[in-house]
């Protein structure tokens, strides 16, 4: 079990890792009346890979290059572009409170697939858990006043 300061240290990176988080939407909203999708991704992809690669390097935690031709890791490169692709769709067109409150429906979604494809039980404070968070999120999004918003649909696209 971890002590108090692995404890703080671990709440410290976490909060850290979503101010980056916010801060990075919040600059793709800026930027997304000026910019297309692609020169954002294509800048997003350079400082991503900037800041992994100065913290994995003098680590020697990149893997042998061999390991990224495994098909599995083509899946994921195509689901994160496709994410990327969505959030910043979504961030140009909706308000970043939908964005955000799309993107914290994500565990919501997944727990809900889990349970109705029995990889997780279905325990009764899970199911009333995730139905309150869906409430939340409806509460934020109030749908019907985006309903048609192609936004909306990158955001849900996103989400997914």
């Amino acid at each position: 079990m971890a002590n108090a300061t692995e404890n703080r240290r671990a709440i410290a990176l976490m909060l850290l890792a979503m101010a980056c988080y916010v801060a990075n939407d919040a600059l793709i909203k800026l930027a997304a009346p000026h910019c297309t999708a692609g020169q954002i991704l294509a800048l997003r992809g350079m400082c991503a890979s900037a800041i992994v690669l100065a913290i994995a390097w003098p680590a020697r935690a990149l893997p042998a290059w061999r390991t990224g031709l495994r098909p599995m890791v083509g899946v994921r490169v195509l689901l994160e572009v496709t994410t990327a692709l969505t959030s910043v769709l979504a961030l140009a067109r909706i308000p970043l409170a939908t964005v955000t409150a799309l993107m914290m429906a994500a565990p919501l979604i997944i727990t809900t697939l889990s349970m109705a494809s029995g990889l997780e039980p279905r325990r009764m404070g899970r199911v009333l858990a995730t139905a309150l968070g869906f409430g939340g999120v409806l509460m934020v999004l109030q749908p019907a006043a985006q309903s048609g918003d192609p936004g909306s649909a990158a955001g849900l696209l996103f989400a997914l």
